[in-house]
């Protein structure tokens, strides 16, 4: 676990550091992997999959899981239980 916790560790200190590098010179952010990550080729990759997502414009995150329209709820479409809990009305 400790070398899972170390690897974790190193890739997210180069990754702080490649992505704060300028993106207009690609070159150099590619040979900063390199030289950062010679002794583990996997961490390069795992890398370079993380400074693609990172630059791209479709981030999971900033996007809704699912689109509801509050005006075609109503309290009728609630279900009688979640789990534990009784729902009693729509919020909102």
């Amino acid at each position: 676990m400790s070398n899972e916790r170390e690897r974790f560790k190193r890739i997210e200190a180069i990754f702080s550091k490649l992505s704060s590098m300028p993106q207009e010179n690609p070159e150099a952010i590619e040979q900063e992997l390199i030289a950062h990550t010679a002794d583990d080729p996997s961490i390069a990759d795992e890398l370079r999959a993380m400074l693609d997502l990172d630059r791209s414009d479709n981030i999971l995150l900033d996007q809704p899981a699912i689109q509801i329209d509050p005006a075609g709820i109503s309290s009728d479409d609630l279900p009688a239980s979640i789990g534990q809990y009784t729902p009693i009305r729509i919020l909102g």
